[in-house]
């Protein structure tokens, strides 16, 4: 019976072959332990990232701070060119002299120029009215150096409506109608009382047509009375134009009893009347309406007023 022989047997370390076989027996050697390390209280500290060193910069206290024997000298921002277009002058506070200019539109402070002897300094305050006075004289020049050509305002005259005036009512005189408006004088002259009556009439009953122009009154009457405000202001002009005659005696008596004092009897007063109530009546009748028209026409209008004025200043009380 054969057996197959076995490889060679290892080599131990003294040069002897090793037996495996006692190898099988042996116990297995335990791993060494590893050191432990115990774990700190303290958080662990965080990463820092890399930092870059810049030229003129420095670090404290972890922020980037300038070197102080490096600062950058700051420029003043450049400004277009500017024409000074808007100037205001800069005045003291306690004596008023101008000290400087200011640009609004640059803020840039501008030196004072140096004052021409004729003009003044700008932003300077205007020289005083003073009467007479003309570009480059005092105002006590004597009229010889004043400048030559001023051109005068227009020149108003006080003598045109006066010989406008004449003109008519002798123009109205040369007519007959001077006669005509002064042959109601005579008759105020003479009947005092129903002169007075008329004029009393006239007056109640302008005085009534004007107190019942207000909006309120014409809308009370339209309550009241069954008809128009036109008819119903109508109605009360004629009962007042009826009512006030009779108011004419007793106005008379009072200016015989008091009028004596003051040189005004009752046919003065209705000669007065009389002549202020023709003359007040063709104004506003006649001329006032004309008075913008042309120069020919409103002389024409003016005939009547002017007539009637001539008529009251030739007429001579008790003379007719």
């Amino acid at each position: 019976m054969s057996t197959e022989a076995a490889g060679p047997p290892a080599a131990g370390d003294d040069g002897a072959p090793e037996d495996w076989w006692n190898r099988l027996y042996e116990p297995a050697s335990a791993p060494e332990p590893s050191p432990v390390v115990a774990e700190s209280a303290q958080p662990p500290e965080p990463a820092v990232p890399p930092t870059r060193e810049i030229p003129g910069l420095s670090t404290l206290g972890g922020q980037r701070q300038p070197e102080r024997g490096r600062r950058r000298r700051r420029t003043a921002p450049v400004r277009p060119d500017c024409a000074h277009g808007r100037v205001e002058p800069v005045h003291s506070l306690v004596t008023g002299e101008l000290l400087a200019l200011l640009c609004l539109l640059c803020d840039e402070q501008l030196d004072v120029p140096a004052p021409q002897p004729d003009a003044p300094a700008p932003g300077a305050a205007p020289a005083p009215y003073a009467p007479g006075r003309q570009d480059g004289q005092e105002p006590d020049a004597p009229a010889g150096k004043r400048a030559q050509g001023r051109k005068s305002g227009p020149v108003v005259s006080h003598l045109k409506p006066i010989a406008f005036s004449a003109s008519a009512g002798l123009f109205g005189y040369g007519v007959g109608l001077v006669s005509l408006l002064g042959s109601a004088l005579p008759a105020a002259d003479q009947h005092a009382s129903p002169t007075l009556g008329s004029l009393l009439s006239v007056s109640g009953c302008v005085a009534a047509w004007q107190l019942t122009a207000g909006m309120t009154i014409r809308q009370s009457l339209e309550l009241v009375l069954p008809v128009p405000a036109f008819v119903s202001r109508a109605v009360i002009c004629v009962v007042a134009a009826g009512v006030a005659p009779g108011v004419a005696p007793g106005v008379v008596d009072v200016l015989n009893q008091y009028g004596g004092y003051v040189g005004l009897d009752p046919s003065a007063v209705a000669l007065l009347a009389t002549a202020g109530v023709l003359c007040g009546g063709l104004y506003w009748l006649v001329d006032r309406r004309f008075r913008h028209a042309w120069a020919p026409v409103r002389w024409l209008a003016r005939v009547p007023l002017a007539s009637a004025l001539l008529a009251a200043a030739l007429y001579a009380p008790g003379t007719h």
